[in-house]
């Protein structure tokens, strides 16, 4: 997307910690690497019939909520 990220990494001038440093210098690497593409959604089929059963069920409890009868079963 248009996020933008900072990383900060610690390295240590300690010779002891120089293995530590050059992993973190290299992992820090990897991540400026990574890029996001930002998509649009798209509705699929099954998407808008699960849109339209949602929709369905509303209308049906607002109706039993306003003290309709429930529709027959067959």
């Amino acid at each position: 997307g248009n996020a933008k990220c900072c990383m900060i990494v610690n390295v240590s001038p300690l010779q002891i910690d120089a293995d530590e440093s050059r992993n973190s210098l290299d992992y820090a690497g990897r991540v400026k690497q990574v890029t996001n593409d930002a998509s649009k959604s798209v509705e699929t089929q099954q998407t808008a019939k699960l849109k339209a059963t949602i929709d369905k069920q509303a209308a049906e409890i607002a109706r039993l909520k306003a003290g309709g009868a429930s529709p027959a079963k067959k």
